[in-house]
């Protein structure tokens, strides 16, 4: 079994990371029914679910999954809270406002295999970034420099499969980029093949999404 596991619901993603003697949390459901059916088939308990942030396509799974586990449901905490430590993953929130105002990323480091990843649910999505529907644009820059400084390893799980637009957009902004025409080619190919383009890595973020390069001449200028 994979240490994550991509959930699907239109274009909504939803995660599922076991976490040792049984146990596994979830990230953003969606619904409830996809999420039961993985654990009911790999004989998993469902220890926590993971919100990050409140809008109903993050959310709409959370009383069934509350009723049928008896699980409790993490969102909204600050910067630096340690919200899980179980069997070998510690999970640490980020406060990453802009596309809300309660908006959070979690990072989760596995400590035996050193495996990083971030779950960003809307704040950032491959080669893109949220909608700012709550906060500023200044909150959104703030948060993808918080989100920016983490290891270039680090794997990228969005909360939406939005890449080939995406990717599209950044070409229409850089054409003559020619990295970044190449890497359109590639994710292109890559949804046309998968149906999806998860994870990315924060290294490969800080190359082809522009909302992570505003501070770069060139970016800025175009």
């Amino acid at each position: 079994m994979p240490s994550v596991s991509v959930l699907t619901s239109g274009d909504n993603y939803m995660y599922v990371v076991p976490c040792g003697a049984g146990n596994a949390f979830v990230i953003d459901p969606t619904e409830a029914a996809p999420v039961r059916r993985f654990l009911e088939k790999n004989r998993l308990r469902l220890a926590a679910i993971l919100n990050t942030h409140h809008h109903r396509d993050h959310t709409a799974g959370n009383n069934e999954l509350m009723r049928v586990a008896h699980c409790r449901v993490i969102a909204g905490r600050t910067a630096g809270d340690v919200l899980l430590h179980t069997g070998n993953w510690r999970v640490t929130a980020l406060a990453t406002p802009g596309h809300t105002r309660d908006g959070v990323c979690y990072y989760a480091v596995n400590e035996e295999t050193q495996e990083r990843c971030v779950f960003t649910g809307d704040t950032v999505f491959i080669s893109g970034c949220g909608r700012l529907f709550e906060g500023t644009a200044a909150m959104l820059w703030h948060s993808i420099e918080t989100l920016r400084v983490l290891p270039d390893d680090t794997l990228v799980y969005p909360g939406h499969e939005y890449t080939v637009e995406n990717c599209a957009f950044a070409c229409s902004i850089m054409p003559e980029d020619e990295a970044l025409k190449k890497y359109r080619e590639e994710m292109t190919a890559r949804y046309a093949a998968d149906g999806g383009t998860v994870p990315s890595t924060i290294g490969q973020e800080k190359k082809t999404n522009l909302f992570f390069r505003c501070d770069d001449a060139a970016v800025a200028a175009a």
